[in-house]
């Protein structure tokens, strides 16, 4: 059996295979960049293994930084070079995809940062989707549709629709004004400084939902969790029809002098054209004037 294992890890050696924990691993990186035309209103953005980020900026124009870590510089290098960076921009859109080749030997993994410098206001849609990975909007006066399968999603300032989707990850919403659209399988959601325009839905499979939000218009507004508490702040002087319902602990409605402690917590404050449902199946939950 030695004569056999000796033999084996001979011909590995012989094949150019080196036992990962005999290299020190390396990483070898390529930059790209892309202008974005002024008549751009559209841009869509779809990645693998890293982060996007929109940051205002005067010069508008994207930067893809592509890394590569492995034992093999050869492998890395070819690699990397056949990383494909798409990029399209026809009148009002612009869309760019990252695509990477099949694994070889001699590398462990590569990753994708790609940042979008533009003034607020230039996009009227954004649409930003990667594998795994954060993404972050820090100012954006257009319709967001965000999504990542591994990694949280931050919207720093907005003015627009937004829908937020990671099935493993936080969600973060502050200073904004629009719709919102917001579901993570695995993470708590946050939202501050919100104010909600229309119907919207608020979700999580596993995490606390905490927000400071006003409701503006009319709508039906959802929020709900599987194991988590949720908790709203309001402006004082809100109205509306309330249905709140948890499994375990209790639920509370403290606004406009009204204050009402229950499992199930049902009730009308002035008009009911807003109708805020929510919902736990293990955690509290309350709902009071800031």
């Amino acid at each position: 059996m030695k004569v056999a294992l000796a033999l084996v890890v001979c011909l590995a050696i012989l094949l150019g295979w080196t036992p990962k924990s005999a290299v020190s691993e390396a990483r070898v990186t390529r930059q790209r960049e892309f202008a974005i035309d002024s008549k751009t209103t559209i841009l869509e953005i779809e990645t693998y293994n890293g982060s996007i980020t929109w940051q205002p900026g005067s010069e508008a124009k994207i930067t893809v930084k592509l890394s590569v870590q492995g034992f093999l510089p050869g492998a890395m290098g070819s690699y990397l070079e056949e990383i494909d960076v798409l990029w399209d921009s026809t009148g009002s859109r612009a869309r760019l995809a990252v695509r990477r080749p099949r694994w070889r030997w001699g590398v462990i993994s590569s990753n994708t940062a790609i940042t979008v410098q533009l003034p607020a206001d230039q996009l009227e849609a954004l649409r930003a989707t990667t594998s795994n990975g954060t993404i972050v909007v820090a100012d954006a006066k257009a319709n967001l549709d965000l999504t990542t399968s591994n990694g949280s999603i931050e919207v720093l300032s907005f003015k627009g629709d937004i829908s937020l989707r990671s099935s493993n990850g936080r969600l973060l919403v502050q200073r904004g004004v629009g719709r919102v659209n917001l579901r993570t399988s695995n993470g708590a959601i946050s939202l501050d400084g919100v104010t909600i325009t229309d119907s919207s839905t608020v979700r999580t499979s596993n995490g606390a939902i905490r927000g400071k939000v006003d409701f503006a218009g009319r709508g039906q507004h959802t929020f709900e969790t599987s194991n988590g508490s949720v908790n709203l702040k309001v402006p004082a002087g809100t109205q509306g029809r309330f249905e709140l319902g948890t499994s375990n602990e209790s639920a509370v409605i403290d606004l406009g002098g009204n204050h009402i402690r229950g499992r199930r917590v049902e009730t009308t404050i002035g008009d009911d054209g807003v109708t805020v449902r929510i919902r736990t199946s293990n955690g509290g939950i309350s709902v009071v004037e800031m």
